[in-house]
């Protein structure tokens, strides 16, 4: 009778010539699971907390930049019915006489029966009668050199310009809305958050702009400026190349 042979190191009953199932010692392989799982965990905590810090960041800079909660003059802006209103008067549907009662609450240095110059601190204000003859039609706001307000600061109450108009002389960017017009000064070459609004115009609705039927461009100047689209806060090299 033949005797079944086995190799030294087979296990019992394992032939010559078949394949040997080692089974898995998972003891040995737990460890390295865990070491994986753990780094794994570490790389994802860092990473939370990194975008947590940009974003504490970026809060920062923006209640900074834009927020301006600690200049009393953005309590003077605001939407009123989804329309720029300004000291609580909206062009084209606040009246004149509703107007006149809204202004008598600040010094006022000047008026006559179609416009009334208020000066407030850090901006004066001069409100134009409509050419409906009835209601607020045109209102400018100019602001000192000394104490202007921010871009960032326009972009945040009223949204994201319908065009941008930038002008070779005078370093100066125009952030067209329907109903309102911010000029912005950009002597460093850079539209930034922090550069200076030096007016803001808000439009009567009332008025037949012939010559300028789309106020998201500027028609009336021909020459050396560029009409375009927003394109967020950089230099202004871009916006020209860009175009």
């Amino acid at each position: 009778m033949r005797r079944k042979l086995t190799h030294p190191h087979s296990p019992v009953g394992a032939t010559h010539g078949s394949p040997v199932h080692m089974q898995r010692d998972l003891s040995v392989d737990a460890p390295r699971h865990r070491a994986g799982y753990i780094l794994r965990l570490q790389r994802a905590m860092i990473l939370t907390l990194c975008l947590s810090s940009l974003a504490i960041a970026l809060v920062s800079l923006a209640g900074r930049a834009l927020g301006r909660a600690d200049d009393p003059r953005a309590l003077h802006f605001d939407l009123c019915a989804q329309r720029p209103c300004v000291l609580g008067m909206t062009p084209g549907s606040t009246t004149w006489g509703e107007a006149a009662a809204l202004l008598a609450r600040f010094p006022i240095d000047a008026f006559d029966d179609k416009r009334v110059y208020t000066l407030l601190p850090g901006v004066s204000v001069e409100t134009y009668i409509s050419v409906n003859a009835q209601t607020v039609g045109r209102v400018y706001l100019s602001f000192p050199s000394q104490a202007p307000l921010s871009a960032g600061w326009v972009i945040q109450r009223y949204g994201t310009p319908c065009g941008v108009s930038i002008y070779t002389s005078g370093d100066l960017v125009t952030l067209r809305y329907p109903l309102l017009l911010a000029n912005v000064r950009i002597g460093d070459g850079q539209l930034t958050m922090d550069a200076p609004v030096s007016a803001i115009r808000f439009s009567d609705p009332a008025f037949d702009f012939e010559s300028q039927p789309d106020p998201c461009v500027d028609n009336i100047t021909s020459r050396q400026m560029l009409n375009t689209h927003w394109q967020g806060f950089t230099p202004v090299a871009l916006y020209w190349e860009r175009g």
